[in-house]
């Protein structure tokens, strides 16, 4: 997915919040009615999906810069999350684990003849919210630390002969908006930017023996839609 189609979601993101919102509201001629109350303090575990663009890039060391790659990656992502929100007046504060598969990857060329490609195997996150609520709607903010595991493989002319991977640590900040569909289903979409460190993928000859060094690192941009089923707190 490219960069364009991140920027066309998140404005998707901030009008549909907009509507939503305004929704809301009822214009009566004393200015605006307030909507049913609705309180978003309790747990919650839902599902998500959504797509996933990013970069990654790598260095070998003792090639003096010539193996080193550089190249985008793109592809699905999906999972599941749980948290715990609690509510004080209009503002609301959380905490969310999320846990995703994906299949998303890219390749490059080093060396002329070499083709590496690199995998996001999963993405694990652990993050705080800061919500504001408008009754039955919500915008927030959401950031924390985030862990991955990138896979590494190397090929030349169809073969592969090298892989490896490795668990990165990182950090994830982002955006979103949740809307309760009904007391105890909330839907939500939702923009997020992963960042993860370098670290050294001790990369294998298939045929076994070890190992040429790939320090990699990557970050990838993300939008998700999903829905949760809330206990407790409904009203």
């Amino acid at each position: 997915m490219s960069k364009s189609k991140l920027i066309i979601a998140m404005v998707a993101i901030v009008s549909m919040s907009s509507m939503a919102m305004a929704g809301g509201y009822e214009l009566s001629g004393k200015g605006f009615a307030s909507p049913p109350v609705y309180s978003w303090t309790g747990f919650y575990v839902g599902g998500h999906a959504g797509l996933a663009t990013g970069n990654t890039e790598a260095q070998v060391p003792g090639f003096d810069g010539l193996a080193d790659t550089d190249f985008s990656m793109d592809g699905g992502i999906y999972g599941g999350h749980v948290g715990y929100n609690y509510q004080a007046g209009a503002w609301v504060f959380g905490i969310e684990g999320t846990y995703a598969g994906s299949n998303v990857e890219g390749n490059g060329t080093s060396l002329v003849v070499l083709n590496v490609q690199r995998e996001l195997d999963w993405l694990a996150t652990v993050e705080g919210r800061l919500g504001y609520a408008f009754g039955r709607s919500m915008i927030y903010a959401r950031g924390g630390w985030a862990w991955a595991k990138l896979d590494t493989g190397v090929s030349a002319f169809g073969f592969p002969f090298l892989n490896g991977d490795a668990t990165h640590n990182g950090w994830t900040a982002g955006f979103g908006f949740e809307h309760a569909l009904g007391d105890w289903l909330i839907g939500r979409v939702e923009y997020a930017h992963v960042d993860l460190d370098t670290e050294n993928h001790a990369l294998a000859f298939t045929g076994g023996g070890c190992c040429l060094t790939d320090n990699v690192e990557g970050e990838i941009d993300t939008i998700r839609i999903g829905a949760s089923i809330k206990f407790g707190g409904h009203k």
